[in-house]
């Protein structure tokens, strides 16, 4: 199982019995997989991320940008069931100014641009499975993400349905409540909600080592992503 996501992904581990054992963890266990993490720290479809401690701001890499290099591209490839995980903060662009990185907020346009093109890289790399391919973007009850929300989820859904993936929606309840302690990272409750949601309501059973029945039908499909529309 291959994840491609954010800091929801990249600051948990694999440790059973841990307070900051991963969504990602649970679900490979219970899938019984072995799980491949390709996520950075405040990165998106359009947005290059930064190390774990909080360093060289913007000088790591956006969604497709990964999907690009040869080794996560094998994996992407090779994988049984594919996560990509993240976009709902993704508003800002990386650029250099003076010599050093500064971020900007993105427009509405731009961002879709940069979700349509990483749905094409991923539709192109799973060409053969597209089905047990999943988008989601799980996010917290962060207000001031609010207006993003409500754009850039509808968005999301269609391109990966229009690709052939399956979209769960993790951005509404599963990380409100007591599962979260920042309004948008999930705690250790929030890890386990998020990887109950992700399995159950996107029927990942399917996709599990010992599962044989995988001739389950793909979502419907146009064939391609759909092309962003200027707002």
């Amino acid at each position: 199982m291959v994840v491609i996501g954010d800091s929801i992904t990249s600051r948990h581990n694999d440790t059973v019995g841990s307070a900051s054992r991963g969504w990602w963890s649970y679900l490979g266990s219970k899938l019984e997989l072995r799980v491949i993490r390709h996520a950075v720290r405040g990165s998106g479809y359009g947005k290059r991320g930064k190390a774990n401690d909080g360093t060289d701001v913007c000088g790591r890499s956006t969604f497709r940008q990964r999907l690009e290099n040869a080794t996560v591209a094998q994996h992407v490839k090779a994988a049984r069931v594919v996560i990509v995980e993240g976009g709902i903060n993704d508003y800002m662009t990386c650029v250099r100014k003076d010599g050093e990185w500064d971020q900007v907020r993105s427009t509405e346009s731009e961002v879709k641009v940069q979700i349509h093109a990483t749905m094409v890289r991923l539709a192109e790399l799973r060409a053969s499975a597209p089905s047990s391919v999943y988008v989601t973007a799980p996010f917290g009850p962060f207000a001031p993400a609010d207006r993003t929300k409500a754009w850039i989820l509808p968005f999301l859904k269609a391109e990966a349905e229009a690709a052939g993936f399956h979209y769960v929606d993790t951005a509404h309840g599963t990380l409100y409540g007591d599962r979260t302690s920042d309004k948008v990272h999930p705690n250790a409750a929030g890890n386990v909600r998020l990887y109950r949601d992700l399995y159950t309501n996107g029927a990942m059973y399917r996709w599990g080592a010992g599962f044989k029945g995988m001739d389950a039908p793909a979502p419907p499909t146009s064939g391609a992503p759909v092309a962003p529309r200027t707002p």
